[in-house]
């Protein structure tokens, strides 16, 4: 079965096909269509669709609130949990520091460093001050002055 390919001329513009016009009109008298929708179904529907947005609104903010409420709760909660950290700890450091203070403690401390206990005890006494200070708390240099050369 052969089939046939329309032939074309390339040396010349391609023809557009003609359309043929329907200048019949035909015309049917008769009335518009009501309108399909009442308008007080669609103010019904208006109301209905607002107080729609106005609860999505509210979910929307009280699941905001609930959000973060929770993450309030966690922040406590990790914050709790340090402070209980921290006062073991405290504690911990505390009953370290007395044993560290402890009299027996530094003897032996100093006997394993192989330090001995003085055989005499012996006080510097020194002079007294010549520094001394305004009313302000700050060094008076002319008082200190003064009070070395009184001396």
């Amino acid at each position: 079965m052969a089939t046939a390919a329309r032939a074309y001329r390339y040396d010349a513009a391609p023809v557009q096909p003609r359309r043929e016009r329907n200048t019949q009109v035909r015309v049917v008298p008769g009335t518009r269509q009501a309108d399909a929708v009442s308008p007080l179904f669609v103010t019904v529907v208006k109301a209905a669709f607002a107080v729609l947005m106005v609860f999505a609104v509210v979910a929307c903010v009280r699941v905001w609130f609930t959000a973060a409420t929770v993450n309030t709760l966690l922040e406590s909660q990790v914050t709790s949990s340090q402070v209980d950290q921290i006062r073991s700890s405290s504690e911990s450091l505390q009953v370290q520091k007395s044993v560290l203070a402890s009299p027996s403690h530094v003897k032996e401390r100093a006997s394993q460093l192989g330090l001995v206990e003085a055989s005499s005890v012996e006080s510097v006494t020194l002079d007294t001050d010549v520094v001394t200070y305004d009313g302000q708390g700050n060094l008076s240099l002319s008082a200190s002055l003064s009070a070395a050369a009184g001396i």
